[in-house]
């Protein structure tokens, strides 16, 4: 009977010591998988979702994930009684509230892969009044140019009645943007 308990306790322990070998692996497959997920996978799963970027110039953008892509998110903020939309550089992002834990895989359509420059053309193209926040200030007008790593800024009262471009405007870094917003 003695040895039937001592190889009933080796078995118990082996099982044990099985159990707790499968959970390790589980858990570092689990930490190996959240290793290789992007910030951008993270806010596409929260799309329609309310979250808070805090950029790089210290401002909060508080609004409903509209559209992500590698390069930009999309946010439409409450502006009074209307929205308004905002760009986000993710290279701006500092810090991101209310984004849940689910990720999605990245996306392989054409949306997905516009870059920052690609959504800076579309709002020269449609000559929109625009807010461009960076690190140091801010600056409202129209997109006049949009270069591989910058944009041009003209004042909205610079630019006449045929659209042509009447005045000089600041030259601002893609890597200086905090956000580009409708301007209200």
């Amino acid at each position: 009977m003695r040895w039937t308990r001592l190889f009933a306790d080796l078995d118990a322990r082996m099982d044990n010591a099985a159990a707790q070998e499968r959970a390790d692996t589980v858990a570092e497959l689990v930490r190996a998988e959240e290793a290789g997920v992007a910030l951008v996978d993270r806010l596409r799963a929260g799309s329609g979702a309310s979250i808070v970027i805090r950029t790089h110039d210290g401002a909060s953008v508080t609004g409903v994930v509209a559209q992500v892509a590698d390069q930009w998110v999309l946010l439409e903020t409450a502006a009074g009684a209307s929205t308004r939309d905002v760009v986000v550089p993710t290279s701006a992002v500092e810090t991101v509230g209310g984004l849940g834990r689910r990720s999605t895989a990245p996306r392989e359509d054409i949306a997905s892969r516009l870059t920052f420059a690609h959504a800076m053309r579309r709002l020269a193209r449609d000559r929109v009044v625009v807010e461009v926040r960076t690190r140091s200030g801010s600056c409202v007008g129209r997109v006049d140019r949009v270069g591989s790593d910058h944009l041009d800024v003209v004042p909205a009262y610079g630019w006449g009645e045929r659209g042509a471009r009447e005045t000089h405007g600041t030259t601002v870094p893609f890597s200086a943007i905090a956000s580009v917003a409708e301007s209200v």
